[in-house]
């Protein structure tokens, strides 16, 4: 978001209300670190002509928002438009950190039976992060009822689905699954995601589709409903087919057979540095096994969710590895889908194999990374501004 280019109105959406950055308060609505000594203000509302901060609606609940937000596009879609389609990207901020006491809703908001499942919570922070997902619930309900309400259900398709794994130190928890945000084992790769839409079989509720799948996928899935011709040149496989065949308790193969999860050479020293390793820290998944290199292990979750106070050591931060031995590991994820059982030393074949896929796909595609150290131009526009907002007007 550097420059205006930048900027989702100007990459192919007609509207955006949201932050720039990785993360804010939710009330306050500012980046929850001190930059230059300030805290700013990080929301911002535009169209394809125009776009300025969101100042009115400091001190507002984010959730609440975005939730009233999305329901109004909507409502003006169908009023307005009603005779073209729509692609609707509702990214929400719960349950990311940080979680401030102050940020978070009262019991109050809540009915009595949800009342009474947070408070049988002890521990704090996993207290707060139920909150935000319960919030999450509503805000997800509240968008359904708008959608079929204004008749709009019978031809939409809602895909829900998470970008990572969550982190212990947010009060989030990925049991029974080892790790979690930031890391490679399944505890930060796997996620929870459903489907739900008319158009899909009448007897598809409550099924599962157990195929493999990468976040990848969503957009050629999402181009075939919308009958849009798919580029050959994209990572992603058209999975409808597979998830629609899955709904009615077909247990059709998944369209692809490996999941490449990272290939990342790259280490920050400091936030104005950057530095390739000699080793990448990457994963990939075929078939049944998942290969993981030149990675930190992780302890497991070994507490129920609701008995922790401080976290669990070597988890307490997402970000921070918790070690500096760096090892190999292979899993059988089919059998072993707690990554429980280290195959490495065992399976020396399927292990050399996946090694050599890695670096035949880092080599035949990846991108260099672009990457650009700390600006401090950047504060001076958004002292001016009250606000982040773009601060380059070129790309040089």
């Amino acid at each position: 978001h550097h420059m205006e280019e930048m900027l989702p109105m100007r990459r192919g959406f007609d509207n955006f209300f949201g932050f720039l950055g990785d993360q804010e308060t939710y009330m306050n609505h500012e980046y929850p670190h001190q930059l230059n000594n300030e805290y700013y203000y990080d929301l911002m509302v535009g169209n394809n002509e125009t776009y300025s901060l969101a100042i009115e609606q400091k001190g507002v609940f984010s959730p609440q928002v975005y939730s009233e937000t999305a329901n109004n596009i909507l409502t003006v879609h169908d009023e307005q438009f009603k005779m073209f389609p729509f692609f609707f990207y509702y990214a929400f901020q719960n349950v990311h950190a940080p979680l401030l006491d102050d940020d978070l809703p009262s019991l109050n908001n809540f009915t009595l039976m949800e009342q009474e499942k947070l408070t049988s919570i002890k521990y704090k922070a996993r207290r707060k992060f139920a909150k935000l997902v319960l919030t999450l619930d509503h805000n997800v309900g509240s968008l359904y009822e708008t959608l079929e309400s204004r008749g709009m259900w019978d031809n939409t398709v809602m895909i829900f689905a998470s970008d990572n794994g969550a982190c212990n130190l947010g009060g989030g928890y990925n049991t029974p699954l080892k790790g979690g945000k930031h890391f490679l084992f399944e505890g930060g790769l796997r996620v929870p995601a459903f489907v739900s839409s008319p158009l899909l079989p009448a007897d598809s509720m409550g099924n599962t589709y157990s195929g493999l799948m990468h976040v990848s996928d969503w957009l050629p899935t999402i181009m075939h409903l919308a009958r849009i011709e798919t580029p050959s040149d994209i990572d992603g496989v058209n999975q409808w087919h597979a998830i629609a065949a899955a709904s009615t308790g077909i247990n059709k193969k998944s369209p692809r057979s490996e999941i490449l999860h990272n290939v990342d050479y790259w280490r920050y020293p400091s936030v104005d540095s950057l530095q390739k390793m000699s080793n990448p820290r990457a994963a990939i998944r075929s078939g049944d096994m998942k290969l993981i290199v030149h990675h930190w292990d992780m302890p497991k979750y070994v507490c129920p969710a609701d008995t922790l106070d401080d976290g669990i050591d070597g988890l307490d931060d997402c970000a921070e590895p918790p070690g500096d031995d760096l090892e190999n590991f292979l899993f059988n994820i089919t059998a072993d889908p707690t990554e429980e059982v280290n195959l490495f030393s065992v399976y020396h074949e399927i292990a050399e194999t996946l090694r050599e896929r890695l670096d035949v796909i880092y080599n035949t595609t990846a991108m260099h990374p672009v990457w650009a150290a700390t600006d401090s131009e950047a504060y001076k526009v958004w002292d001016e501004a009250g606000g982040i907002v773009p601060w380059h007007t070129t790309t040089s």
